[in-house]
């Protein structure tokens, strides 16, 4: 019996990861107006962000159906394999709940869902562990239960450019974005509990990313796992903030660059940077 992976977009795994690592992703959707896009599949990063910026055009994103995860769940069915899915937080999208109805709808019980209560390469940081353990022969329930005791201590922690996305796609009120949309005004967020929560607000790029990287000093890597630098459209601020980051003995090395892609990027815009980790803890 094998153990299949399966993740959505807002891991930020990208076509070649999923080819490299045999891993299952499930786009999730964009609605412009009538006309409807699966992330990775109608529509690439680099398209979105032009659409974004350049038009102005902000999207309706959606959970993939329940049908889609059932086409998975049942061809692992047939052959007999487990399934362990990786999914974008609860308390963001409808996506665990697409996945949960297909379980029922499969009647099969070698398939665990795990919310990760998270978003972006949090998703990634998981699905990499995932398939570490695979690899020293643990089963699917074990790796399941591990997930849910590390998905707790994965942390991401970024500046964006304004909070103007979050707004209007909902995540935030109108009295939480309200500073936002001052001009210059810097958010660093973080997510708790699944949600999106503000940190602080730094006056220009530069304070914010000084802002950033206090939070880190608070924080202690677990060095078992991955270190992911995120950015959305722009990543020269991603750079700066590696090297900045680096000289203070904040980040370990040289560490991979993700771009945020449409799923997570219509919520925060272009130009925003952070950090994903996994903080140091009991052994999962």
């Amino acid at each position: 019996m094998a153990i299949r992976i399966l993740t959505d977009t807002a891991s930020e795994c990208s076509k070649e990861y999923q080819t490299e690592k045999g891993v299952t992703i499930i786009p999730m959707s964009l609605t412009y107006g009538e006309e409807t896009l699966q992330d990775g599949v109608d529509i690439s990063t680099a398209e979105f962000y032009h659409k974004l910026v350049g038009e102005k055009a902000i999207p309706v994103t959606s959970q993939p159906s329940p049908e889609l995860f059932l086409n998975e769940f049942e061809k692992a069915k047939e052959a007999g394999d487990s399934v362990i899915a990786i999914l974008l937080s609860s308390a963001l999208s409808g996506t665990v709940q697409s996945a949960t109805l297909a379980k029922s709808m499969a009647h099969y019980d070698e398939i665990y869902i795990v919310d990760t209560l998270n978003a972006t390469a949090a998703g990634r940081i998981m699905v990499d562990a995932a398939l570490m353990w695979i690899e020293e022969g643990k089963n699917a329930e074990k790796i399941a239960r591990a997930l849910e005791k590390l998905k707790e201590r994965v942390r991401v922690l970024a500046v964006i450019d304004t909070l103007e996305y979050l707004y209007k796609g909902g995540r935030l009120t109108k009295a939480e974005a309200g500073l936002g949309t001052l001009a210059n005004i810097k958010p660093v967020i973080t997510l708790q509990e699944g949600q999106v929560k503000i940190l602080s607000k730094a006056m220009g790029r530069k304070r914010a990313m000084r802002q950033l990287m206090d939070q880190m000093k608070h924080k202690q890597i677990d060095r078992r796992f991955p270190v992911y630098l995120i950015y959305s459209e722009n990543k020269e601020n991603c750079i700066n903030f590696q090297s900045s980051a680096g000289e203070k003995g904040l980040l370990p090395g040289e560490e991979p660059m993700l771009e945020i892609g449409p799923t997570i990027g219509t919520h925060i815009g272009g130009g925003a940077f952070g950090v994903v980790f996994v903080e140091r803890g009991e052994k999962a």
